[in-house]
């Protein structure tokens, strides 16, 4: 489904809709901010420590790029249109 070009995917079958996939990145919710001024205040005299803290809480390897940090969430949604109200014909036959 992922490798499929969802621009103009068509649905078999009576029913038409559209298929569509999304990609996010939500970023942990850590104030980095702030752990760093109290992490400094305590250990200002060893900012080794203070870093390796630092990549440990947001879950970091040493060595790692800082900028793919999060989580990724993909979304495949599927829509229906709804189809018409089928109506049922009555046929009487006279014997």
């Amino acid at each position: 489904m992922r490798e499929n070009q969802l621009d103009d995917f068509k649905l078999e079958g009576m029913a038409s809709g559209t298929i569509s996939r999304s990609v996010r990145t939500y970023k942990p919710g850590i104030k980095r901010n702030t752990i760093r001024t109290q992490l400094l205040l305590h250990f200002g005299d060893q900012p080794t420590k203070v870093t390796d803290a630092l990549r440990a809480i947001e879950g970091i390897a040493e060595g790692e790029d800082t900028q793919s940090v999060g989580t990724t969430k993909e979304l495949l949604t599927r829509r229906i249109a709804k189809a018409a109200p089928r109506t049922q014909t009555a046929i009487q036959l006279n014997n």
